[in-house]
């Protein structure tokens, strides 16, 4: 079986444990840093940054082709 290099993804998740009072300021670094990465990075095809409602965790998932 042989892979056609255009169809593989990799999907990278990160989950963040923060304070409650600094989960907004690291949603929005993540979130800045995306877009920086999407400028350089040919392959990044997706970002997508979630917040608990707890406030304790950030969840940073990266689709790469």
């Amino acid at each position: 079986m042989t892979a056609n290099a255009h169809s593989l993804w990799f999907t990278q998740m990160i989950e963040y444990d923060v304070p409650p009072a600094r989960q907004a300021e690291l949603a929005n670094a993540l979130a800045a840093r995306s877009e920086q990465l999407a400028r350089r990075c040919e392959g990044l095809e997706s970002v997508s940054i979630q917040a608990s409602d707890d406030g304790c965790r950030v969840l940073q998932s990266l689709q790469w082709r």
